[in-house]
């Protein structure tokens, strides 16, 4: 039953995850980064964090597009793009289970999870 989720992680590491992983070994053989030094695990952070999190971003809407395979014998939906399913879930036989929540909700909630003390 977790197929789909597998598939998923591959799809990912191909996409992201061997490229990732070969520029921080890079960066560790050739004595560019060194993950006990004091110094490169928080410059780590502030460099690589909003770049990981670019291509993350890039991959989940590669990811949320691309049209997923038919397949007859499934119950679920198929043969379609899941952006498509998550925004007209009638279309595919489903309900709509989103909750709204209210922007403002979510930078009240920002706000208080940020503030320092």
């Amino acid at each position: 039953h977790n197929t789909i989720i597998e598939g998923f992680w591959r799809h990912l590491k191909e996409k992201l995850g061997l490229n990732l992983k070969d520029f921080l070994l890079r960066g560790k053989t050739e004595h560019l980064f060194n993950p006990h030094d004091p110094l490169h695990e928080p410059l780590f952070y502030w460099i690589f964090a909003p770049l990981i999190q670019a291509e993350l971003d890039e991959f989940a809407e590669w990811w949320n597009n691309h049209r997923v395979r038919h397949q007859h014998e499934k119950i679920m939906p198929s043969g379609h793009v899941p952006a498509h399913a998550m925004q007209y879930p009638e279309l595919f036989g489903a309900l709509d289970c989103q909750i709204k929540v209210p922007q403002q909700a979510v930078d009240m909630l920002r706000e208080e999870l940020t503030r320092e003390e």
